[in-house]
């Protein structure tokens, strides 16, 4: 079946995702836009795509003497994911393979992009650094929990996050977009 067989004009091309390929691609995306290394870009990879384990990536934005000036919080509903994709609707996604992702999900996805890098050019930022929380049920579990952070390449942080001196956070963001209920982004600053 071609393009026109489905009413579609000659030079679109449509691209049909699973509603998993298109939360990781959401995520992936998002997380690359705020800055983040490659080993983040890999762990998204192994924990969203391959196994469904990461529940929040915290993105943490860090002056010359670490502390935390703003962060970013990418969660996934996984339960919420599951109900969605059980749904007919909710499935898959008709895509246009020459736009992102992030556009056709969120129609304001580049304006949360945008604060976030206005945040990072007038804050004193040196370094980027992220840490991951897992589903509950492996968190739980040590023996899991320790299988998880070996499969995903992490490593206990040096200092729990508790730890961690920040400022005071003053306004926060949050965003679910219309298409995909199951990610949250929350911005701190």
């Amino acid at each position: 079946m071609n393009n026109n067989e489905v009413g579609l004009h000659p030079e679109m091309s449509l691209k049909v995702r699973t509603r998993l390929h298109v939360l990781y691609s959401y995520v992936y995306e998002m997380a690359e836009a705020f800055g983040v290394d490659e080993s983040c870009l890999e762990s998204i990879e192994k924990g969203i795509h391959q196994r469904h384990i990461i529940r929040e990536i915290i993105i943490k934005y860090r002056n010359e003497d670490r502390v935390v000036l703003c962060k970013v919080i990418i969660s996934v509903d996984w339960e919420q994911h599951y109900v969605l994709a059980s749904t007919d609707d909710g499935k898959s996604f008709n895509l246009n393979p020459d736009k992102s992702i992030r556009s056709q999900i969120s129609e304001v996805a580049d304006i949360i992009i945008d604060h976030v890098n206005c945040l990072r050019n007038s804050l004193p930022i040196k370094y980027i650094t992220t840490s991951y929380r897992y589903v509950d049920d492996i968190e739980k579990d040590k023996e899991k929990n320790e299988s998880a952070m070996s499969f995903l390449g992490h490593c206990y942080a040096s200092k729990p996050d508790s730890e961690d001196i920040q400022e005071e956070f003053t306004h926060t963001i949050e965003y679910i977009a219309k298409h995909m209920k199951e990610v949250c982004i929350t911005v701190l600053s």
